[in-house]
């Protein structure tokens, strides 16, 4: 016989362990299943926006954030192949941001999860999806009434309930490896566009810095080529890597079954928002499902509900993606715009107070 909860949430990233803690605090049963055994590395900038931050406080796990490494960063700076950079502030009245190692954040904020009471399984590998009841999985069987998916850009969730699109092509890779963070000077994320692409490096606390790649996957320089064209004396680095970049927007919901974070969405890299969108995908979808349920154990218009909200959440922020996902398709595009902005950097400053990360979905 399977095992029954009320809700089972598929990945334990940033979006299914937020969504898992708020509702198992709600008064759900819920069970959080990933395919791998934690801690485990995701190739990801680890930036928290402002709006990243907020969410943890309103969630009441900021104190507890805190005590993980993590390094405050207030300024970016770009720059386009051998050019000298040019700097931008990301501060907005008192508020900032902050970089993090993926691997200690999502650890904690699984942890967390299984604090506030969600059962937790790793190693899990999913089967079948039996008639939108039931997940046959390597370590039994499983009834729930809604099915969360939160295993990421290529979602088993999406494919199996029918909510994904066809994935289509993807000219790009992503690449990650870990520096040591005396190759950065103080202070900014840097990003630097060249021929075959662009990269970000920031320093991500605790004695490391994060390097993530975007290339164009008919490349014939090989990404330690590339980054030893920009720092000096580098050992050869351990690099991972993901595909595909970008992916058309799955149907973020349908017959009990809900998509947050990258299942439903991929964000350009480009734009540092994938935690931040992550986390307010699983808030936003958490809300939704607690104020959707009907004393019969029903929910009343949820999917519906979710599917307005999704919606408008990233309508708000359709501006400044845009603009950066036409930058980062063509590196020639990124190169022009860190040479105009080094010679007319009132440009940048003024993009940075109204169009970077973060800053338009701040709560005043």
């Amino acid at each position: 016989m399977a095992d029954r909860y009320d809700i089972i949430v598929v990945g334990a990233g940033p979006a299914g362990s937020l969504y898992a803690l708020l509702t198992a605090r709600a008064g759900f049963r819920v069970l959080l299943l990933d395919r791998e055994f934690f801690p485990r590395n995701r190739i990801c900038n680890g930036i928290l926006h402002p709006d990243a931050h907020r969410i943890l406080k309103e969630t009441g796990l900021w104190e507890s954030f805190q005590k993980l490494p993590s390094s405050q960063i207030t300024t970016v700076e770009f720059s386009a192949e051998d050019d000298g950079g040019v700097s931008a502030p990301l501060a907005l009245a008192g508020y900032f941001e902050s970089t993090v190692s993926r691997t200690l954040f999502d650890e904690w904020l699984r942890s967390e999860a299984e604090a506030a009471g969600a059962d937790f399984l790793p190693g899990v590998s999913v089967r079948s999806f039996e008639g939108r009841k039931e997940l046959i999985t390597s370590e039994g069987d499983f009834e729930a009434d809604l099915f969360i998916g939160a295993d990421g850009r290529r979602s088993w969730m999406a494919r199996a309930s029918g909510l994904a699109s066809h994935l289509g092509s993807c000219n790009r890779i992503a690449w990650q490896s870990i520096l040591p963070e005396e190759v950065l000077e103080e202070g900014p994320v840097h990003i630097k566009f060249f021929q075959e692409g662009y990269f970000g490096v920031n320093r991500q606390g605790g004695g490391s810095a994060n390097l993530c790649m975007l290339l164009n996957r008919h490349s014939f320089d090989t990404p330690q080529m590339i980054i030893d064209r920009y720092f000096e004396n580098l050992p050869p680095l351990g690099w991972s890597s993901t595909y595909p970049v970008s992916r058309p927007i799955n149907k973020a919901a349908e017959n009990k079954v809900i998509l947050i974070g990258d299942a439903a969405r991929l964000l350009e890299p480009f734009t540092g928002e994938g935690i931040t969108m992550a986390l307010y995908t699983a808030q936003t979808a958490a809300h939704v499902t607690i104020n959707s349920k009907m004393p019969d154990g029903t929910y009343r218009d949820l999917e519906k509900k979710y599917r307005k909200k999704h919606r408008a959440l990233y309508q708000s922020m359709k501006v400044y993606n845009g603009l950066s996902r036409w930058l980062a398709l063509s590196p020639y595009r990124g190169i022009f715009a860190a040479k105009v902005a080094k010679r007319l950097p009132f440009l940048l400053n003024y993009a940075a107070r109204d169009f970077l990360p973060g800053q338009s979905l701040i709560k005043e």
